[in-house]
């Protein structure tokens, strides 16, 4: 028997790692003003769905989503990774 204190795994959850800290595309959306994906949404017209893959890091904009995104968030497209 030791006397060490077991120190919980807080990196994940369920199996899964925990959300990274925000990703570029969640940052410039707050930093633009938009506090919710559907604010996103509705000002690029990219579906919320699409913008909660881009912004896990489960998916990448295609060329057109990318302007869009770019042109709501008043940044280049580069700009969003």
């Amino acid at each position: 028997m030791t006397n060490e204190t077991e120190i919980p795994d807080t990196t994940k959850r369920a199996g899964r790692p925990l959300k990274s800290p925000e990703s570029v595309l969640a940052s410039l959306r707050l930093k633009a003003g938009f506090k919710t994906r559907r604010a996103l949404s509705i000002a690029s017209g990219v579906p919320m769905r699409s913008l909660g893959l881009y912004e896990s890091g489960k998916g990448h904009p295609y060329a057109a989503n990318r302007e869009k995104l770019a042109k709501a968030l008043n940044v280049s497209p580069e700009a969003l990774g």
